[in-house]
């Protein structure tokens, strides 16, 4: 009952997603969890099933790290190690929360959470996307003269391999979680909802999806059609700001119709929206604006607001501000979250949970810029304002230092 509760609270260093949870990439290859996508790889759905992969050799050497429940998370668990040290919740706390009757360490427990990117189909080549996760991206990049091993790539070439390799998780998962690419715009997205429904399992799993929220059909259907049925169906909206700066950091939508959109989505009965921005330099110091569109414009809860800061490439990193814009980024975001309290027709809860965000992102702001990797930003910069005729300084005129530093 003690470990249970320290689990709960966080203070123990066990992850549960090593033992219930795989996560596929675009390219088929699977991480313990999206987080250590990076830098874990335990195989691939091209040379490996995911059953094989469960019983690997691999994974049973990752999930040995955590024996041993008071020593600190394992290197490749960077981004929640910092993610908690600046005060947020991570992806592991959120876990244990979710998954509290599977934190034993045991190696028997079913699969209960499955996340997947089924190829890297996307209509958007955003600032910190490239081509492993857009198509869009592939043209610009050989323009760049960089190479691209394979314009399209695809965890499951086929309906068949998909359903093959998935068929028997379907009967013990709990959370599906689907991101891009875009899932939308993937068939495969669709091969997966029907043989759910097939198995009439849709009514036991959560589902979580991760959209640019630019496609409101698929093939001429509603895509709320698809989700209907499911236990729940949590719809993720990557919105980094507000009209023409999120056409710069989102390059390929028209912010009207990217509005419309996301209201169409707001007028499901079967969803449930919430935003899920990447924070990065390009928006860090413009928070407040987003904050008000999402709060006052859509009127979100700030329960609906879950941010998530950006780790790589180090060139966008938030800490990648000269001092002075940096204290002057951080003040306008305090005291954006501290004015939340004051607000009257937020619960104290509502304000507590976004103000805890934001002093996140202001300590994982702190670290010293790098005037070496500031090159880098200039220099990537600069090359995609030339290859597709828009202009840093007049989009971002509050951060043009970035490019005179």
């Amino acid at each position: 009952m003690i470990k249970l509760l320290l689990f709960r609270l966080g203070k123990m260093m066990f992850c549960p997603l090593p033992f219930i949870h795989l996560s596929v990439e675009p390219d088929g290859s699977v991480s313990p969890c999206c987080n250590t996508s990076a830098n874990v790889r335990l195989g691939n759905t091209k040379q490996s099933s995911l059953s094989e992969i469960l019983e690997s050799k691999e994974l049973e050497e990752f999930r040995a790290l955590f024996s041993n429940d008071e020593k600190p998370l394992p290197q490749q668990c960077y981004q929640c190690s910092k993610v908690e040290a600046a005060g947020n919740m991570s992806l592991r706390q959120s876990s244990l929360r979710v998954f509290e009757e599977n934190v034993e360490n045991d190696i028997k427990v079913p699969l209960r959470y499955l996340g997947l990117r089924f190829d890297n189909i996307c209509n958007l080549k955003c600032r910190i996307c490239f081509p492993d996760l857009s198509t869009t991206w592939v043209s610009d990049y050989k323009k760049l003269g960089r190479v691209v091993k394979e314009e399209r790539i695809q965890a499951f070439s086929t309906r068949e391999d998909l359903i093959y390799q998935t068929s028997r998780y379907i009967k013990t998962i709990t959370h599906l979680y689907i991101a891009g690419g875009e899932p939308f715009l993937s068939p495969r997205f669709y091969d997966l909802i029907e043989e759910i429904k097939r198995q009439d399992r849709q009514g036991d799993i959560e589902l979580i999806l991760n959209t640019n929220a630019t496609v409101v059909e698929f093939q001429g259907k509603s895509i709320e059609d698809y989700l209907r049925g499911f236990k729940s169906v949590s719809l993720g909206l990557s919105i980094d700001g507000v009209g023409e700066r999120a056409g710069y950091m989102r390059h390929g939508f028209c912010w009207r119709d990217f509005d419309r959109t996301i209201r169409t989505y707001q007028s499901w009965n079967s969803v449930d929206v919430y935003m899920s921005p990447t924070i990065s330099n390009l928006n860090f110091y413009y928070l407040p604006e987003l904050f008000d569109y999402c709060l006052k414009d859509l009127k979100l809860s700030p329960l609906a607001l879950k941010l998530s800061p950006l780790f790589e490439p180090s060139y966008f990193h938030i800490s990648q501000y000269p001092e002075e814009l940096k204290k002057e980024a951080q003040c306008r975001l305090l005291e954006y979250g501290l004015a939340l309290f004051d607000n009257k027709r937020l619960k104290p809860i509502e304000a507590r949970s976004l103000f805890q965000q934001i002093k996140a992102m202001i300590n994982l702001s702190k670290p010293t810029f790098n005037r070496t990797v500031n090159e880098d930003f200039k220099r990537e910069i600069s090359l995609i304002d030339e290859l597709r005729g828009e202009s840093f300084s007049k989009t971002f005129p509050e951060l043009s230092i970035l490019l005179k530093t």
